[in-house]
């Protein structure tokens, strides 16, 4: 049994497309078939790169193929974007800029604007004042590094103009379900949720760790004794030590995936779904989110849909929770 309404699927578009070297706008339409129904874009140009490098990035990604990197490039991801009838945001989020970072960021803003973004990802919500004058145009959406984990924070966001709010990916089912009631029934918010994401240990949304230098450099894939806990207290495991697959996505998607939780996210009024990863390392995730919203209404459905030890044997699985 479906379940009856649509909610927005959103996926991020990085520079080289992935691994086959896919230039970004084509990456866009293979996305939107796929069942995107949004995208993120992390921009970094010559002049931001010119005075900051990668390393200090605006958007807490930190390699080159995580990024779009000249205008040209991006309007043609707009285009591709106003083609295929997507909608997408530039982010900004790293959790904090400084004065004299803001002359550049603005300059992000003026040139995703230009190329037809719909808004604006902040994880510093005191940031929201300095777009809303700058770009007026552009939606605000809380990053889910913000974090926005409260009513209280919920209601910030509303009082500085955000119409959207990303709960960080360690937050619960039953915490997920009050603040999507909140935000989207009291406040009128759009509410976007993880899936197939990992936790953090290092304390999720407030984690000033970066997880974007790759596996060899990453603190948190690459941390030896890191274990994903079970947020109900079952037991934790480690993670497989650095080197082959034991660190990539595939790995870390067995943590959190989310897919049982789904409908009863929906239900609450939950609006998006966020699939972690950049351009085509993103499809297959973007069509299994999709055909689990689309064709499931139940959290047992989804399991016995699923039945995949690489999702629903971990400890972090949310069937029980859902």
């Amino acid at each position: 049994m479906a379940l009856m309404v649509r909610v927005r699927i959103v996926a991020g578009i990085g520079g080289g497309g992935g691994a086959g070297g896919e230039l970004p706008e084509a990456a866009v339409a293979r996305l939107a078939a796929a069942g995107a129904d949004e995208l993120f874009v992390g921009y970094v140009p010559a002049t931001w790169r010119a005075r900051y490098g990668f390393e200090a990035s605006p958007n807490r990604r930190y390699r080159a193929q995580s990024q779009v990197t000249d205008d040209e490039a991006l309007a043609r991801v707009g285009s591709a974007a106003a083609a295929a009838g997507v909608p997408w945001f530039v982010t900004l989020n790293e959790h904090a800029l400084v004065a004299e970072q803001l002359p550049l960021a603005g300059a992000i803003l003026d040139a995703a604007a230009e190329a037809g973004a719909r808004g604006v990802l902040l994880a510093a919500l005191e940031l929201a004042p300095w777009v809303r004058t700058r770009r007026p145009g552009l939606a605000l959406a809380a990053s889910g590094d913000a974090p926005v984990c409260s009513r209280a924070g919920l209601d910030l966001a509303a009082r500085l103009g955000f119409s959207r709010v990303i709960l960080p990916r360690e937050t619960t089912l039953a915490e997920a379900a009050a603040l999507a009631a909140h935000g989207a029934g009291a406040l009128g918010l759009e509410i976007e949720a993880f899936a197939l994401g990992e936790w953090c240990v290092y304390d999720g949304a407030t984690c000033m760790t970066c997880h974007g230098y790759g596996r060899d450099k990453d603190f948190c894939s690459a941390h030896r004794v890191r274990l994903l806990s079970d947020l109900r207290g079952g037991p934790a495991r480690p993670l497989p030590p650095p080197g082959g697959d034991g660190c990539d996505r595939t790995s870390s998607w067995r943590g959190a995936c989310a897919l049982c939780a789904l409908p009863a996210l929906v239900r609450a009024g939950v609006t998006h779904v966020k699939v972690p990863g950049r351009s085509v390392d993103a499809l297959d995730a973007v069509a299994l989110v999709r055909r689990v919203i689309d064709g499931c209404a139940d959290p047992a459905e989804v399991r016995a849909a699923m039945d995949d030890p690489a999702f629903c044997d971990g400890s972090n699985c949310r069937f029980e929770e859902a």
